[in-house]
């Protein structure tokens, strides 16, 4: 990584905070309000919709599985009004991620240099992609 990448790395450590999951924990249920973005670090994360209502457990429908640098829970932020969680998030195993206020990420890209916001808007449009090619 170059002196810039660090720097970046380090901007957005200090907007962030790490949290660690163990196995079988949700990490978020659905319902629960959007309002921040996970980035895995290691581990592996389940995502599961509600089918019908009663209880959750019993209506629960695979949806995918997330490794280490992928997003979970990016859609609360690109939304401009509060949102719900729309999936659940369990830990398969042991995971770490880095969490991301909405307050802060919008903090950290609207003093991060252009280069940042770009990659940045490619890394969401690619969740985007990814999303509707699950539908």
């Amino acid at each position: 990584t170059t002196a810039q990448q660090r720097q970046e790395i380090r901007d957005l450590a200090s907007v962030s905070q790490l949290e660690r999951f163990p196995g079988n924990s949700a990490i978020f249920l659905e319902g629960q309000p959007a309002n921040v973005l996970y980035i895995i670090v290691s581990g592996c994360v389940n995502t599961f919709v509600t089918l019908a209502k009663g209880n959750p457990s019993d209506n629960m429908e695979y949806c995918s599985t997330k490794t280490a640098l992928d997003l979970v829970g990016s859609s609360g932020l690109l939304a401009k009004c509060p949102t719900q969680r729309n999936y659940t998030a369990i830990a398969d195993e042991y995971t770490e991620c880095i969490v991301i206020s909405k307050a802060n990420l919008e903090t950290y890209l609207s003093n991060a240099p252009a280069s940042v916001k770009e990659n940045f808007n490619l890394i969401m449009g690619e969740e985007i992609t990814k999303a509707i090619g699950g539908i």
